[in-house]
């Protein structure tokens, strides 16, 4: 009669088997124990992170590159800030006003403010001491007082405004003027917004 053996593991094997068995159980708990509150701040490495969860405290702006559609973001018509100015001569040598004089509540008040001679009108304005009211007229205009057309430089600013405050104001228009040097029309335009 043949005699069946009763299959017993080696001592070995017992011990590999513990040995696989305690290896599983120990990362089965790490996975399930380990989260982002017991991580200590600052010690994984951004890859590692999940989308959308930095916030402008972790990003250092001086390590970030230019954005590809954003190449010429810092020229003008292919020049530098530092190419107008020396072209411009810019010394914004006069903010031009004038007294509109009083404006009755209920009316219209217009007036024109020039610049001098050698300057061009960069910019320009109202001021009122009340926010009842609007402007009708808000504009340059050419050294002559008349509307700015394509291809002229502006020689000053015009305003129009009509006073429904109740009471009488006085209106201050103004014009932001500046010299010009060799800069051409086109570029004087380009800069200013007009033409």
């Amino acid at each position: 009669m043949v005699r069946v053996s009763r299959l017993r593991p080696s001592p070995a094997m017992a011990v590999a088997l513990l040995a696989l068995f305690v290896a599983l159980g120990g990362s089965a708990y790490a996975v399930g124990s380990i989260n982002g509150s017991k991580l200590k701040n600052r010690s994984v490495a951004g890859k590692k992170l999940k989308k959308h969860t930095i916030t402008g405290k972790e990003i250092n702006f001086r390590k970030l590159g230019v954005v590809p559609s954003a190449q010429n973001a810092s020229t003008l018509g292919g020049k530098g800030a530092g190419a107008y100015l020396s072209e411009l001569d810019t010394r914004m040598s006069s903010t031009a006003a004038d007294n509109c004089g009083p404006a009755m509540s209920g009316s219209n008040t217009a007036c024109s403010v020039p610049c001098p001679a050698n300057e061009v009108a960069v910019g320009g304005g109202i001021y009122s001491g009340s926010a009842d009211g609007y402007m009708y007229t808000d504009g340059p205009i050419t050294h002559s007082g008349t509307p700015v057309t394509p291809g002229q430089l502006a020689g000053g600013w015009t305003i129009g405004f009509y006073n429904n405050s109740g009471t009488t104001l006085t209106i201050r228009a103004y014009a932001i003027c500046a010299r010009v040097g060799s800069a051409t029309t086109t570029e004087v335009q380009g800069l200013t917004g007009m033409g």
